[in-house]
């Protein structure tokens, strides 16, 4: 599922752009090389350093007009998205080929999907999402732009996460509930009810927390 022409350069070479990277080696993207503040002394995949996101001027200058998000946090990898966009650059999305996604769901572009990760007919994972490891999105769920599922995560039918949530590993939401936009659900817990915009909900089964 990894869109690309020719090359692609990697935003981020730390964390989950290890995994990115590897993801996208999986289908055979063309790495032209990674995109960091400073030249990274471990380089796993030996790849090239092409200086930072910031100083790029436009994918003629670059060599390159293929990006995949390799940051994490969503509200940094969002910001850089946006920024990369308006300068002309295709940011692209990448799946696992061990990911499961059905030919009936619909992935922007940006999003990420790992290994073991499932995704259900009619499902839909939003611009610069991450669907991390593991995680299950069940038929007809929304995954709202900027969102991230952490790895385990179970999204039962129907459910709408809204932009800019954090699903923590092992949560379980479920099937037709409602999560608002930049809401936090917590490692392993169950969320049986809606949780409104921009609440942080914890436990079994899950409630507000301060």
């Amino acid at each position: 599922m990894s869109e690309h022409k020719e090359y692609a350069a990697l935003l981020g070479y730390s964390g989950h752009a290890l995994v990115v990277a590897e993801a996208a080696l999986s289908n055979a993207t063309r790495l032209k090389g990674y995109l960091e503040l400073e030249r990274k002394q471990e380089n796993p995949y030996q790849l090239d350093f092409l200086g930072r996101e910031v100083d790029l001027i436009s994918p003629e200058t670059s060599g390159f007009d293929q990006i995949l998000l390799g940051i994490g946090d969503n509200v940094i990898r969002r910001r850089s998205a946006q920024l990369l966009r308006a300068k002309g650059f295709k940011i692209c999305s990448v799946a696992h080929k061990d990911s499961l996604v059905s030919d009936m769901a619909i992935i922007h572009a940006g999003a990420f999907i790992a290994r073991g990760a499932i995704i259900n007919p009619l499902a839909e994972v939003g611009q610069d999402a991450i669907i991390n490891s593991g995680a299950i999105i069940e038929h007809g769920v929304v995954v709202g732009s900027g969102s991230h599922i952490a790895p385990g995560a179970v999204i039962c039918g129907e459910v709408l996460i809204g932009e800019m949530c954090f699903i923590g590993a092992g949560a379980v939401i479920k099937q037709g509930v409602k999560i608002g936009d930049g809401a936090v659900i917590g490692g392993g817990g169950v969320v049986l009810t809606d949780v409104p915009t921009k609440e942080r909900w914890l436990g079994v089964p899950a409630m507000k927390k301060p």
